[in-house]
């Protein structure tokens, strides 16, 4: 028999790059199966999400290498590689790009990337530390939309997952190159407040999701 509840919400929160990919087939399969739930989606980076999960503003979030915090519960779905984003080839001087990048090689890059709050800073900048490299931290932006926007002009390089450039990409307004030796990757979870009893809504949401 269905027991899930006939009304009511559910607030699901959302990284800027993770969302187009995933949300439209979601919303899709979440209205069929709970036509009379209302389904309220915030974006916000990954520190912001964390913040409202703990605080039980939001029921559920995508988050990108979550840290392992008492209050929340947090299930890895998918590994995502990092790719640095460059101009469109018409852009680069140097015809002879690489068409992938060591770790090391990030150093000569004049680069565009969140602040330190913001995890997919912190994993690049860990990643260069381990192999001894110094990062060109040209301009912080904090938003990805803003660092697409700067990489496009031709004004420096920025590090993102496929899902975060895939139109960009389809339109070839960017390029994007893999790291290599080692890959540099980042871990996708579905993260809840922890709770005595995690309502069943938020428990079918995450499945479904």
């Amino acid at each position: 028999e269905d027991r899930s509840p006939a009304s009511g919400r559910i607030t699901l929160g959302v990284p800027p790059a993770a969302g187009r990919l995933l949300i439209p087939p979601f919303v899709e399969r979440f209205q069929k199966a709970w036509p009379r739930i209302t389904l309220h989606m915030r974006e916000g980076v990954t520190s912001s999400l964390q913040e409202w999960l703990v605080e039980k503003r939001i029921d559920i979030a995508i988050l990108h290498n979550p840290p392992h915090l008492e209050a929340l519960n947090i299930s890895p779905i998918l590994t995502e590689r990092m790719l640095v984003i460059g101009p469109p080839a018409r852009l680069i001087k140097n015809k002879n790009h690489p068409a992938t990048y060591r770790i090391r090689d990030l150093a000569e890059l004049p680069l565009i990337l969140p602040n330190m709050a913001h995890n997919n800073r912190r994993l690049v900048e860990h990643a260069a530390l381990e192999h001894g490299v110094r990062l060109r931290i040209k301009i912080e932006a904090d938003s990805v939309a803003f660092a697409k926007a700067l990489v496009e002009q031709g004004l420096g390089y920025t590090i993102l997952t496929y899902a975060a450039v895939q139109d960009e990409l389809a339109r070839k307004t960017l390029i994007a190159d893999p790291i290599v030796n080692p890959t540099l990757s980042t871990r996708v979870c579905i993260v809840t407040p922890r709770e005595k009893q995690t309502p069943k809504l938020t428990q079918e949401s995450s499945a479904m999701l």
